[in-house]
């Protein structure tokens, strides 16, 4: 049907999403986190956990 690409693990899928949410809400944690429906400290305890910065 098409290429045979590996597919992402969830650590990554669940990582470039927040990533994309944060970049969305111009990394306004109170944003993203709304946007995410997680609370601002659970966003922030996954930014450790995948090692996320804004540049």
């Amino acid at each position: 049907m098409g290429e045979d690409r590996p597919l992402k693990t969830l650590r990554e899928v669940r990582r470039e999403h927040i990533l994309r949410v944060l970049e969305q809400a111009k990394w306004d944690l109170e944003e993203a986190s709304r946007i995410l429906r997680v609370s601002p400290a659970f966003l922030r305890k996954e930014l450790r956990h995948y090692g996320l910065r804004k540049k």
